[in-house]
C-alpha cells in the first residue's frame, strides 16, 4: 500500500475512484445462541468464505436506496428500520480494487430466516465474542471462515447492539409474534453474552415500554413443548394513536 498522505484532495480529477457497496448483518437468537446470515462466496479470491448479503451502489442510487433494493432483493421481510453502524475503507480490504462498505445492522426471528436461507441459498451462522470482543463463527459446531472485514462488520453490530440495549428493539425482532419471558431472556443473554438474573429480567420486562411504545401483554396460552410447567405466552402490542391529542 503507499505511504499515506495526509493532504485533503480537493480536486475530483485528483482523487482515486473508489466503488461503494452495502452489507446487512441480519440477526437472530436461535435456542439460546445468536446467529446471523450469511453466503458462501464463490468468486475468488475469496472462495469458500462467507460474507454478509452485500451488493454494490449504481451510478443512480443513493446509499439509503442501495440497501432498501438489497433488503427488498435478498432478505425479503417488508420494510424495516435498518441502522447504519460503520463504514469500512481500509484501502486494502479487497485485493480486486478500492471497495468501501457501508454496514447495517436489523433483527428477524428464526424463522423468517429459515424461509429466506432456502429461497435465497443462504446460511444461518453461529457467531460469538469472545472476552476480546473477536468474532468466532461456525455452522453445527464447524469454524467457518469470513472474507473480507464482514467478521468485525458482524461484532460491530452485536458490540453496537449491547451498547444500545435498554432502548433497542433488536432483541425483541428476534423473537416469534408470541413468545416465552424465557425465550425474551435468551435473546438479551446471546446479544449480552452472559447470563441475566431470571427473576430480574422478566420483572423489568413485562413493565418495560419499548421505544415504539409497545408493552408486553399475556396471551391465553401457554407453550406446552417442554417437560416443565407450561409457560405463558406474550406477545408485543402497540397503544392505539390518540388522534388530534398532544
Amino acid at each position: 500500500m503507499p505511504e499515506y498522505d495526509p493532504n485533503p484532495c480537493t480536486e475530483l480529477r485528483e482523487c482515486d475512484a473508489a466503488h461503494m457497496t452495502v452489507a446487512i448483518a441480519m440477526l437472530t437468537c436461535r435456542e439460546g445462541s445468536l446467529q446471523v446470515l450469511m453466503v458462501e462466496d464463490m468468486r475468488a479470491p475469496f472462495e469458500g468464505q462467507l460474507s454478509l448479503p452485500t451488493s454494490y451502489v449504481r451510478g443512480d442510487q443513493r446509499i439509503d436506496q442501495a440497501v432498501r433494493d438489497l433488503l427488498y432483493r435478498e432478505l425479503p421481510l417488508g420494510d424495516r428500520d435498518l441502522e447504519q453502524i460503520y463504514t469500512f475503507s481500509c484501502p486494502d480490504r479487497d485485493p480486486r480494487a478500492r471497495v468501501m462498505c457501508c454496514a447495517y445492522v436489523d433483527a428477524a426471528a428464526p424463522d423468517d430466516f429459515e424461509w429466506i436461507s432456502m429461497m435465497n441459498e443462504k446460511m444461518m451462522v453461529d457467531v460469538r465474542l469472545d472476552a476480546g470482543n473477536e468474532p468466532h463463527f461456525s455452522v453445527q459446531g464447524m469454524p467457518m471462515r469470513v472474507g473480507l472485514d464482514h467478521g468485525e462488520a458482524v461484532a460491530r453490530a452485536i458490540l453496537h447492539i449491547r451498547a444500545h440495549l435498554p432502548s433497542s428493539l433488536h432483541p425483541w425482532r428476534m423473537l416469534p409474534e408470541s413468545f416465552t419471558l424465557n425465550q425474551a431472556q435468551q435473546a438479551h443473554e446471546a446479544i449480552l453474552g452472559r447470563k441475566l438474573t431470571d427473576p430480574a429480567f422478566r420483572k423489568s420486562a413485562v413493565k418495560r415500554r419499548l421505544p415504539d411504545g409497545s408493552r408486553l401483554v399475556p396471551t391465553a396460552d401457554h407453550d406446552r413443548s417442554g417437560r416443565h410447567r407450561p409457560a405463558r405466552l406474550y406477545r408485543l402490542q402497540r397503544p392505539p394513536y390518540n388522534w388530534g391529542k398532544p
